[in-house]
């Protein structure tokens, strides 16, 4: 899926750009690194893939992202050189830092020099009252989003996918709607409340604890916990963990971290300043890790789901076969001078490579492929409801359904995936388990509620001849609310489907890296699944009580 979703870009944007390589995955983006051949200077082009850009709010959200950070002219905020929507691909071209995130950086050294963390506090600080000057709150500042360049040591804030111009349009984000990372999410955003500039004081504030000892200041089994926590629980003091932190850096960090935001710092400035003078500090030179590269791993039993789409591609290799016998004797006895057979078996085995390799792409193995497989487990997900069928007109398998099928697939490969991992990458990845299948399984309960709205909207609308403009007003009006929750259930059906699906291709990016990097991609897709299955979780119970 990579290698094609390579070519297809490299098509697209060339040959203005030129693609060298792909450098990660985030959220449901991809990072490749190439060169502008016109001013031949390397650079970073963030693409949204297709599959992800036919959602209008997501591919608004991607190039507000460009526009946001191209309008920043700042030494600490990543440049944009240019963006577009091309064809079906929206992406834009930022300039290639040479560095590592924050985020690696601490997993190599858990407690950083205090002279570094101030210089990169201070740095980050600047940076973001820079932003809000401007009107921007990033609301997404976290280790992951904060590139460390190897020459400099300059701090670079990147990945304003979530950020929110402060006059902009409040359409893209919507009253109640958590964004950001949990762990370092401020209390307001945490309860769905509109995020400010003291809410990025708040997640730099973390970033802080995280630097000096190492450790988050709150964790927990699960994210809706970990939201609770954010909003109600004290932090440990920094000094408890790592005494030689000087008492007022401590209570720096207290500060920016204080639950409510008027008794932080109310600007980024104000944070910046009480750090103090950074101009004598020369941040320690850290050397380019060595990649670590780990074997190959084994792969355990498939799940039901990647035994029926092996099945299933055995099958169709198996009906393959057969039709191209057939084709080889009709080809013999009726026209022996023209080999037409053989340019339908190139057809026939260009298909099955296509399909073998997507498979092979979610954690399948070759001999796993080519196995017999003595049973096709029956399908788990049943989506169309008994209803659904008995109702002339209404269609058994709408777009939402696919949606949650593919889903179901997802999860699959997801689970296999991880199976496939060593016991040592797997233990990076604990949270996975705790989102994946209640997210699905709260995907399928709005399958379900979105198919009764089906059934008993066709039914409503037949007995109350509104199919011309017809019926009481009161009954267009039902009518009415009931399209508008239908809209929203397909909605939360199509966000789950697609935070399922980013969550795939990053642990498929992870396993295949055979080794450490990636992982901070996938804990923040895990994140972001997770408040998603809170946020859902939520509706649901607020469903309920009404």
């Amino acid at each position: 899926m990579s290698d094609e979703l390579l070519r297809y870009v490299t098509s697209v944007i060339g040959p203005d750009y030129r693609i060298d390589a792909e450098l990660g995955r985030g959220g449901m983006a991809v990072v490749y690194r190439g060169t502008d051949v016109a001013m031949n200077r390397p650079v970073a082009i963030k693409v949204l893939p297709p599959d992800v850009a036919f959602n209008a709010t997501v591919r608004e959200r991607f190039i507000r992202e460009a526009r946001l950070a191209a309008a920043l002219n700042h030494p600490g905020v990543v440049p944009v050189y240019s963006a577009a929507v091309t064809k079906d691909l929206a992406w834009f071209a930022m300039r290639l830092l040479d560095g590592e995130s924050l985020g690696q950086r601490i997993e190599r050294s858990p407690q950083m020099p205090i002279d570094d963390v101030r210089a990169i506090l201070a740095h980050v600080a600047d940076a973001l009252h820079f932003a809000h000057l401007s009107g921007v709150v990033h609301r997404d500042v976290k280790p992951d989003n904060i590139m460390i360049e190897w020459g400099t040591n300059q701090p670079i804030l990147t990945d304003f996918g979530i950020a929110r111009a402060q006059l902009g349009d409040p359409s893209l984000t919507k009253p109640g709607e958590a964004m950001g990372t949990p762990a370092y999410m401020s209390p307001e955003q945490a309860a769905g409340n509109e995020a400010d500039a003291r809410s990025d004081v708040y997640a730099l504030g973390v970033v802080g604890y995280r630097m000096l000892t190492g450790l988050l200041p709150f964790t927990a089994t699960s994210i809706p916990a970990m939201l609770l926590k954010q909003a109600t629980a004290p932090a440990r003091p920094v000094r408890a963990t790592r005494p030689d932190v000087p008492e007022w850096l401590e209570t720096v960090i207290a500060t920016a971290m204080e639950k409510e935001p008027a008794r932080r710092y109310q600007t980024a400035a104000a944070l910046r300043d009480a750090i103090g003078d950074i101009s004598s500090i020369r941040m320690a030179r850290v050397p380019r890790p060595s990649p670590v590269v780990e074997p190959a791993p084994t792969r355990a039993g498939l799940s039901p789901a990647m035994t029926r789409l092996v099945v299933q591609l055995q099958q169709r290799a198996m009906g393959s076969a057969a039709l191209l016998a057939v084709c080889g004797v009709v080809n013999y006895l009726f026209s022996p001078e023209t080999l037409w057979t053989l340019f339908v078996a190139i057809l026939v085995a260009l298909n099955l490579l296509f399909r073998a390799l997507k498979v092979l792409s979610d954690g399948v193995t070759l001999r796993q492929l080519f196995a017999r497989q003595r049973t096709l487990p029956e399908a788990s997900l049943s989506l169309a409801p008994a209803a659904a069928t008995e109702v002339p007109g209404l269609a058994a398998d709408p777009d939402y359904v696919m949606t949650a099928r593919e889903a179901d697939m997802d999860v699959a490969a997801i689970e296999t995936i991880l199976r496939g991992l060593s016991s040592i990458r797997r233990a990076m990845l604990p949270d996975i388990p705790l989102v994946v299948r209640p997210l699905f399984t709260s995907l399928q309960g709005l399958v379900q509620e979105a198919a009764r709205f089906d059934h008993e909207r066709l039914l409503e609308v037949r007995g109350s001849g509104i199919v011309a403009g017809g019926g009481t007003d009161a009954v267009r009006l039902r009518a009415q609310l009931a399209a508008n929750d239908y809209d929203q259930l397909v909605e939360h059906i199509n966000e789950a489907g697609s935070a399922l699906l980013a969550l795939r291709l990053d642990l498929a990016s992870f396993a295949a890296s055979g080794a450490a990097t990636g992982v901070e991609t996938v804990r923040t897709a895990t994140e972001r699944a997770g408040v998603l299955l809170s946020r859902l979780t939520s509706s649901a119970q607020a469903q309920t009580r009404q």
